[in-house]
């Protein structure tokens, strides 16, 4: 599994922070436990670790039980949740301009006054 922007650009690669990363990108649904391990690139073993602690700063929410598995989602209400999210959507933004600075996009293309890095289409 690739690194999201978020865990490349914060240089981080926490179990938590990878379990909120994954959260924040998915946050219209919920998800069991083992979901969340799989798609946060960890094991189950390493997510009931740090479980305790996103509950305790009440990052995570219980939405659902389907079946025998309770579902989960970020806590957007978290003042903390907020602000990682607010975070999250600052670098993509920083990025996205820094790798073009165009009047516009079409088809893919930047068209306009260009600044991409190389290997970036200009258009």
């Amino acid at each position: 599994m690739d690194d999201s922007l978020f865990i490349r650009e914060l240089g981080i690669r926490s179990p938590m922070l990878k379990v909120l990363d994954f959260l924040m990108d998915n946050e219209s649904f919920d998800y069991s436990k083992t979901d969340i391990a799989e798609g946060s690139g960890l094991s189950r073993t390493t997510l009931f670790k740090v479980w305790p602690k996103l509950e305790a700063l009440e990052l995570i929410t219980a939405t659902r039980t389907v079946g025998q598995a309770k579902m989960y989602r970020l806590n957007k209400q978290s003042p903390i949740a907020k602000k990682l999210m607010e975070l999250d959507d600052a670098i993509s933004e920083y990025f996205a301009q820094k790798r073009c600075l165009c009047t516009g996009v079409f088809a893919g293309k930047c068209i306009g006054s260009c600044s991409a890095e190389p290997g970036i289409d200009k258009g």
